[in-house]
């Protein structure tokens, strides 16, 4: 049975991109709920964790200077 998903076609390093992009830990989720293809993240947490987390630090040393 083949998938209806074009995401399938993709390759792994640009599915892994799309997913590094996102701002949260829950936009991570629903988008790994709602297509199973981007169960790609499981192999590449750290990636992804890391630029999510250099999102969330910039952000909030961004909110701190704005603050001063």
């Amino acid at each position: 049975m083949e998938s209806n998903s074009p995401f399938e076609k993709l390759p792994a390093e640009l599915i892994t991109i799309i997913l590094s992009t996102t701002n949260s830990p829950a936009d991570i989720q629903s988008i790994v709920r709602a297509d199973p293809t981007f169960g790609v993240f499981s192999f590449n947490t750290s990636i992804l964790s890391s630029g999510l987390l250099y999102k969330i630090l910039f952000l909030s040393i961004h909110v701190h200077i704005l603050r001063i």
